[in-house]
């Protein structure tokens, strides 16, 4: 459970093993949102294998539906 002093939930409001997990930084040195690392995850999923999204569905732990779903509104279908 995260406690937070305000009205949102910073990093430092996260248990440790969440933050040591999440790569909620940038390049930029910006905070991420977290559809950004979704969407990443996503993706390095889809090309760890070759596409395949049943595959990639399993090892984001979602289903199938699901990762279409995420795939359509992040832009991300072939068309």
């Amino acid at each position: 459970m995260a406690v937070a002093k305000e009205n949102r939930v910073d990093l430092e409001d996260l248990p440790l093993e969440v933050r040591l997990v999440l790569p909620v930084i940038s390049d930029k040195g910006m905070t991420r949102f977290i559809k950004d690392v979704e969407k990443d995850c996503i993706m390095a999923a889809l090309k760890r294998t070759g596409g395949n999204r049943r595959k990639a569905s399993e090892i984001l732990g979602m289903s199938v539906a699901t990762l279409y779903r995420k795939l359509k509104a992040y832009k991300l279908l072939e068309k």
